[in-house]
């Protein structure tokens, strides 16, 4: 029975290729990336990993078809980034999500634990997880631009050190045994 309207205002995903994780559009910053699993839709999923490289490991999308950052970032409009995240067996727990460096506070940032489904430190965000089913979580983090900028990034993924830090992007050794698995991200 109808029970009314849903009025709710229209929205865009700015994640160009948002479950093609091998195309153009998402960069990986001393990571690598596979195709591993079925995804929370039972699409594909991919499996991201640390390089050993001494760095900040990150799994971007540039919000476009290559890999040029395109998504333009409008001042005083509040933005949402949200990825479905799963804890590899035996891997890493702590992962972070980030905004671009351009149109936002910097440093903002939220951390998740995969494996007790907890939000940890923040900046500037108001984050948020929810579990589903198959041990995934979808994770997101909110927050208001403060300048405008047509060459942000859409989604940024970054590896903590298994550490709930407060920093944001954090550079360390990596392992090439700390893994996640990403589907999704709007």
């Amino acid at each position: 029975a109808c029970k009314g309207l849903l009025i709710e205002e229209s929205r865009t995903n700015a994640c160009f290729n948002s479950n093609l994780l091998t195309s153009v559009s998402w960069l990986a910053t001393a990571t690598t990336v596979a195709s591993d699993a079925a995804g929370p839709d039972g699409t594909t999923a991919y499996e991201i990993s640390e390089t050993t490289a001494s760095a900040v490991h990150a799994f971007v999308n540039s919000g476009s078809n290559t890999s040029t950052p395109l998504t333009v970032i409008t001042s005083g409009v509040a933005y949402t980034q949200s990825v479905f995240l799963k804890k590899s067996v035996g891997s890493v727990d702590w992962i972070q999500l980030t905004f671009t460096g351009g149109g936002f506070v910097a440093g903002q940032f939220a951390n998740f634990n995969l494996s007790t489904g907890t939000a940890g430190n923040l900046s500037g965000v108001t984050s948020r997880i929810e579990k589903v089913p198959n041990e995934w979580y979808r994770c997101s983090i909110t927050a208001t631009a403060t300048s405008t900028i047509s060459n942000g990034n859409a989604v940024i993924i970054q590896f903590t050190n298994n550490t709930n830090t407060t920093v944001r992007g954090l550079s360390y050794i990596g392992s090439t045994a700390n893994k996640i698995l990403v589907a999704m991200g709007q």
